[in-house]
């Protein structure tokens, strides 16, 4: 009784070391904080163009956003409507480090000289652009001096969908760049200043069927390139040709963002490759009957 008392308090011990092991090399760390993406654009204010010029206060007075530009808080423009006239720009955005967001709101009409944008972001860092909406006859977007923003989920179109100036920090994914000329014009030479693709991996289905990669954004201009896998992501990167060749995206999309489902953004924590959850378990049952035909005898 002893006997089968030890060989039981050992084979239990075993599972409980085995066990947590398992779990943590199943389980991925969810990152929450990365941005929900919407396919489909609710606009329900139409506003006049917006410009502001490190005068948040004001424009919170004014009704054009609520947050108080902290981190934690930030302030947010969504929900709008913006015709620009054909004059300028849609929303105009200067001069500060504040956090903010600009959500779910449709710019277009801007005016058509070659600086002009739906929305542009001139010596702005901290800002987010998310689930916009930009047409031409400009830019889409328009960032210049502006480091560590965020753009995702964007529909930009016009002669050119997104333009770079010199910025650091710059990370965009799961973007439609449209541009009629070019998808994107980018003044920085260094690829270690801006990320084109997702910071973690994503799990999302395509076509019916799930993987798990990092995701990038999806170019009108890129050539035709191959998909073996069929999991919506080009084999070939996104080349950016100027005087440089320069690598842009490592993972860009076949089709428009809209095409993907989004299941969540996680880091792997330890997987192990082509391993699962069901094959550990029963890796651990096989030791555990392994070990107790030793232990008999």
């Amino acid at each position: 009784m002893n006997i089968r008392l030890k060989k039981t308090t050992i084979v239990l011990f075993i599972l409980g070391i085995l066990l947590p092991i398992s779990v943590i090399l199943i389980n991925d760390t969810e990152n929450n904080e990365f941005p929900t993406i919407n396919n489909d654009l609710k606009i329900s204010t139409v506003a006049d163009k917006i410009h502001i010029n490190n005068n948040w206060s004001d424009s919170k007075t004014a009704g054009i956003c609520t947050g108080s530009g902290t981190e934690s808080d930030p302030y947010i423009i969504e929900n709008l409507e913006i015709d620009g006239g054909g004059i300028g720009d849609c929303i105009l955005i200067e001069n500060t480090t504040d956090y903010f967001i600009i959500e779910n709101c449709y710019v277009n009409n801007t005016g058509d000289n070659y600086f002009d944008a739906g929305i542009k972001l001139i010596d702005v860092d901290n800002g987010q652009l998310i689930n916009n909406n930009a047409t031409g006859p400009a830019f889409g977007f328009f960032l210049n001096r502006s480091d560590n923003n965020l753009i995702v989920g964007n529909r930009l179109t016009g002669k050119g969908g997104l333009y770079i100036g010199i910025c650091y920090g710059t990370v965009m994914y799961l973007n439609n760049l449209m541009g009629g000329i070019y998808d994107m014009f980018i003044l920085t030479k260094d690829e270690s200043t801006y990320r084109f693709y997702s910071p973690q991996k994503a799990l999302y289905k395509y076509k019916s069927n799930t993987f798990k990669r990092y995701v990038g954004n999806y170019w009108s201009g890129l050539n035709p390139n191959p998909d073996e896998n069929n999991d919506g992501i080009g084999d070939d990167p996104q080349i950016y040709y100027d005087s440089y060749d320069l690598l842009v995206d490592k993972y860009p999309l076949k089709e428009p963002f809209e095409s993907y489902e989004i299941i969540k953004f996680s880091e792997d924590s330890g997987v192990i490759p082509g391993y699962n959850l069901v094959f550990l378990i029963g890796m651990m049952g096989i030791i555990s009957v392994f070990l107790l035909h030793k232990l008999k005898k």
